[in-house]
C-alpha cells in the first residue's frame, strides 16, 4: 500500500488518471541535482523522526487505554503531521489553498508511514517512503518546491479524497485481527513493555 500511495502521489500531476499515473510516465523532464537529494534527505529523516517521537508520546500516554493508543497514536501523529506542513504556505509561492490540500493530502500518507513503523517496527522504512516521496516530487518540479496546486476542479476533489480516503479505509482495515496485533506487540516493545 506505500508503494502504490507512492506512485500515485507523486506521479498524478501528469492528468490525474490512474493509468497514466502508473503506466504512463515520462522520467526525461526530471531535474537530477545535489539539491535535490539533500532537499529529501532531510524530511526524510527529521520529519520521521519527529513523528516517531510523536508515536511513542501517544503510545505512552495512552498506555493505560490499550483499545485506543495505536488509533490514537496513528491518527494523531497524522494530523499533527499534516498541520505542520502550514508552514508551507507561501513557500515558492504555494497559495493558501494549495497549502490546505497539501495539510489534507499528507495525512493520507502518514496514516500509512505511522503504521507501516507500528506493523514492521522499523523506523527506516517510513524514512525511505518519505524521502522518495519528496525527492521524486524535488525531481518533477525543480529543488525544495512545494509542488501542491489547487485550481478547484473537481479533479482535485478527486484527487484529494482519493490520496486521504484511500489510506485512511486502509489503516482502518490494519486496526484489526492479527494486524492489529502485531502492531500491538511492537508497540509493547517501543515503549520497553515486552521482550523479543
Amino acid at each position: 500500500m506505500a508503494t502504490i500511495d507512492l506512485f500515485y502521489n507523486e506521479f498524478i500531476n501528469y492528468d490525474k488518471a490512474i493509468w497514466t499515473v502508473f503506466f504512463g510516465v515520462d522520467i526525461g523532464p526530471f531535474k537530477f541535482s545535489i539539491p535535490n537529494l539533500t532537499a529529501a534527505i532531510e524530511p526524510g529523516i527529521l520529519e520521521e523522526t519527529e513523528r516517531y517521537l510523536l508515536i511513542v508520546i501517544f503510545l505512552s500516554g495512552f498506555n493505560r487505554f490499550p483499545k485506543y493508543r495505536i488509533p490514537v497514536a496513528i491518527y494523531g501523529s497524522a494530523i499533527l503531521f499534516g498541520l505542520s506542513h502550514l508552514s508551507n504556505f507561501g513557500w515558492h509561492g504555494e497559495s493558501f489553498t494549495a497549502t490546505i490540500a497539501q495539510v489534507i493530502g499528507v495525512m493520507g500518507s502518514a496514516f500509512i508511514w505511522a503504521e507501516l513503523y507500528l506493523y514492521t517496527g522499523k523506523l527506516w522504512l517510513p524514512m525511505i517512503y518519505h524521502f522518495l516521496m519528496d525527492y521524486i516530487s524535488d525531481l518533477q518540479s525543480g529543488w525544495n518546491s512545494a509542488g501542491w496546486s489547487w485550481n478547484g476542479e473537481i479533479t482535485d476533489y478527486i484527487y484529494t479524497v482519493l490520496i486521504v480516503g484511500v489510506p485512511l479505509l486502509f489503516s482502518i482495515w490494519m486496526l484489526f485481527g492479527k494486524r492489529r496485533q502485531v502492531m500491538e506487540d511492537n508497540a509493547d516493545l517501543i515503549l520497553n513493555l515486552k521482550t523479543n
